[in-house]
């Protein structure tokens, strides 16, 4: 091996795999698991090979092989060397050849751990005679004493690179004392595997759990024995059961590509769409010689009554795992309780429509809307859709509304009432260049609005407010609402509302048939009520269409794309940096809710990890609101270098104080990203599946900003850091990669006017993109979840929901 030479391995191995080629300068390739035996996937290799490629390095884990015929195929035909990784495959076979013996070279590992141990050490399997001579010398130190020993040289002396690696005396007779009983050592793990096997294969049949893979062709060694559950959570939750009850069972490998020396040495080829999140579910029973069956039979029994406790049932569509329950999916024993508290609500919705309390019954519709919203695992509920509809019906209004509407009045309803956040300007600006006569309604209890008042006192246009929302007065904020559609009848109504506003929902149902109307698709990722409530949803990406057409089952005639871009106030003071900036400082900037950074493999905050140890003359700033323990643990860990801020006025003047933006991950904030633009700085984004600046940043492969892998990414950094004349060039190229206003106010005239976008929609996989953000909704909605369920316990005896 020479420095720069690749490696191609799984990431899903112990370190002593990638440390033999990492010692020798070699670049490490990772490639992808298959999920069924957590050895590499034959079927991704190929695409892994380059130029530099000189290994391929297969891990028979748990001493089930890997698909030999495919590797060693691939190997001859790159002319590669293989090295098979037999450490836990000793006696182990595929397709009748020991594990070890079919690739060039072969390891074996005979530590404390393996079913034959001598404490340390190991062997080397040597498939070629023609290397056996210097495996010798580098055994020897370098020397070649072996040929002085068997009479083929008269002294031995230094003639290559080697090491001390002959095992002591002792120790290999430990190990032969073994080797002698193989076969019956090998029989007994067998025995104990199957029995495992045997005991655990009804709660697989149930879908609660996953038992290991032997492919046909495959004879393994008993090693051991692992079982897979539904999450990292309740992976947890049974270690910590079965510890109680005086078993020990354990994960296994953290994943090669996420340790830092990983992100140093290595890169990860492809998607990782198994390795991290298959090796958070695994938990390895106990197995060793000796073990009884007795002590299979407690132990298995334990496990079956954990599972019987949780409840729930896995199932494995698209390679993906979910918990389901009667009711919808689970992906934490919180969610189980969460349902309940969903289900609880539909039945107070049931019987307050017995009552005829409509009050009542937006009230409960509103308040689960919240919940949905914050735990995302639905997009619609068809429950509550009906039940609103039903308060169309039920909840008469004395006003009237004109039969014609009156040709160029725009009725704007904007939930939030907030200047300069969102999108609400940019539409009313568009609106008031395009001639429309605007009438916008907004919750009296917003924020001050100078920038919106301007753009009516110079259009004409009117503001009507509205009483404050809240889930008890939905009826209210209904009733004044179609007032105001009534009073004025615009020809368009646009609504911008929040994912629980069932007032604004039931007036623009109402509205059905007297005007033509729009919702903006603000919050496109997740939950919200009024499927009915429009005739056209106006999105900003084909993502938010993706998920309209497939989760929320709106017809595709009723969708339409209009990108969008951000509002900034040049003329607005900088605050300044909250550190004092020195020469040869490169500042980071990120930001946003913190809850957009959590997934399980804290993929965020590693990669910033990374970043502020390769560059100390890096410092973080982060920008946002929600809780600052992990960041908090970054600052501690890098004194001096990473600050928190709450969010500020002076947003873009921040960003234009900065050299590098870093977008938060799962969720990549997409305003923000175009922000960071509009001031220069590349959007340096990561996702391991899709490009989530589509549609956002115009020609983002121009940039070269958005990276599926991290080493990729932090390669990339590195190259902004270390050249800034190429940080200002594509800083140039970012102020010019955003939709521009007049692009934004032309194409929403065709919308409103011709029913069509320049911007078509196009299908994509949704679901690459989805995924991740699920997974942050499901531990932000925990941590709220817990609180709540706290909450209720108090106030049970109130009897109130």
């Amino acid at each position: 091996m020479h420095p720069g030479d690749e490696v191609i391995l799984p990431s899903f191995t112990f370190s002593s795999t990638a440390n033999a080629f990492a010692l020798r300068g070699a670049r490490l390739v990772f490639v992808d698991v298959r999920p069924d035996t957590m050895n590499i996937d034959e079927r991704l290799i190929e695409a892994a090979v380059t130029e530099r490629t000189r290994v391929i390095v297969p891990v028979h884990y748990g001493g089930v092989a890997c698909e030999m015929d495919t590797i060693m195929d691939i190997a001859r035909r790159h002319h590669l060397l293989v090295v098979e990784d037999a450490a836990q495959g000793v006696m182990a076979t595929y397709k009748g050849r020991a594990l070890g013996t079919i690739g060039d070279f072969g390891c074996y590992s005979f530590h404390e751990t393996k079913n034959y141990s001598m404490g340390e050490g190991g062997a080397l399997v040597i498939n070629h005679a023609e290397d056996v001579a210097r495996a010798e010398i580098i055994r020897e130190k370098g020397t070649n004493r072996a040929q002085f020993l068997q009479g083929q040289v008269d002294k031995y002396t230094w003639v290559d690179i080697g090491s001390s690696f002959l095992p002591s005396d002792l120790n290999a007779a430990f190990l032969y004392a073994q080797l002698e009983q193989a076969d019956a050592i090998n029989d007994e793990r067998r025995r104990a595997w199957e029995l495992y096997r045997e005991l655990l294969q009804p709660f697989a049949d149930d879908g609660r759990i996953e038992l290991p893979v032997v492919p046909d062709g495959c004879r393994h060694n008993g090693h051991l024995f692992f079982i897979k559950v539904r999450d990292i959570e309740e992976r947890t939750a049974l270690s910590t059961y079965l510890k109680e009850h005086g078993v020990i069972a354990i994960f296994h490998y953290i994943p090669l590509h996420s340790a830092s020396a990983g992100l140093r040495y290595g890169r990860f080829h492809g998607e990782d769409r198994y390795t991290t999140r298959e090796s958070s579910r695994l938990l390895r029973l106990p197995m060793h010689s000796g073990l009884r069956e007795e002590d299979i039979r407690y132990i298995a029994g334990r496990i079956g009554t954990f599972l019987s406790h949780r409840g729930g049932q896995m199932s494995f569509v698209g390679s993906r795992c979910e918990a389901r329950s009667a009711c919808s999916r689970d992906t934490s024993s919180l969610d189980a309780q969460a349902h309940d508290l969903i289900a609880l609500g539909k039945q107070k919705i049931k019987e307050s429509v017995l009552h005829k309390e409509w009050g009542q019954v937006a009230t409960f519709i509103a308040t689960l809307a919240n919940w949905m919203y914050l735990q995302n695992a639905v997009r619609t509920d068809d429950f509550l859709e009906r039940h609103i509809e039903l308060l169309t019906r039920k909840v008469h209004l004395a006003t009237a509304v004109p039969e014609k509407p009156n040709p160029g009045v725009v009725l704007f309803y904007d939930f939030f009432g907030d200047d300069l956040r969102g999108l609400v300007l940019i539409f009313l600006r568009a609106l008031a260049r395009l001639g429309y006569q605007i009438v916008y309604c907004v919750g009296r209890n917003h924020r001050a609005l100078p920038h919106i008042e301007a753009v009516l006192a110079d259009s004409g246009g009117k503001m009507v407010e509205l009483s404050p929302f809240s889930t008890q007065t939905c009826l209210v904020r209904d009733r004044e609402l179609y007032a105001a559609m009534a009073a004025y009848a615009p020809e368009i109504a646009m609504m911008y509302t929040g994912p629980h506003d069932v007032g604004g929902v039931l007036a623009f149902e109402r509205m059905a048939g007297h005007t033509r109307r729009y919702q903006l698709d603000l919050t496109d990722h997740a939950f919200w009520l009024g499927r009915n409530a429009f005739d056209v949803c106006m999105g900003f990406r084909d993502f938010g269409a993706k998920i309209a057409r497939t989760e929320r089952k709106i017809p595709a005639g009723k969708l339409i794309k209009q990108r969008f871009y951000p509002v900034i106030d040049k003329t607005m003071r900088f605050d300044g940096l909250p550190f004092e900036r020195q020469p040869g400082d490169v500042v980071l900037f990120s930001g946003g809710s913190v809850y957009k950074t959590m997934d399980r493999a804290r993929t965020y905050y590693r990669i910033v990890d990374a970043i502020l140890a390769q560059h100390p003359q890096v410092k973080f700033l982060y920008a946002g609101g929600g809780s600052m323990v992990a960041l908090g643990q970054l600052q501690h860990r890098y004194p001096g270098r990473v600050f928190l801020m709450a969010e500020r006025q002076d947003f873009y003047q921040l960003l234009c104080h900065c050299d590098l933006y870093f977008s938060t991950y799962p969720f990549v904030g997409s305003l923000t990203a175009q922000y960071a633009a509009m001031a220069g700085l590349v959007p340096i984004t990561y996702h391991p599946g899709m490009d989530p600046l589509r549609d956002l940043i115009i020609d983002a492969d121009a940039l070269g900003c958005v990276h599926h892998t991290i080493p990729s990414l932090l390669a990339f950094v590195t190259k902004l850091i270390e050249h800034p004349e190429e940080r200002a060039r594509l800083g140039q190229r970012a102020r010019a990669s955003v939709v521009t206003e007049a692009q934004f106010t032309e194409n929403l005239g065709r919308i409103l006017q011709r029913g069509t976008s320049v911007w078509p929609i196009e299908d994509i996989d949704a679901i690459n993109l989805l995924a991740p953000i699920e997974e942050a909704n499901n531990i932000h909605f925990s941590s709220i979840l817990e609180q709540f369920v706290k909450m209720q316990d108090d106030q049970e005896s109130s009897g109130r929901f």
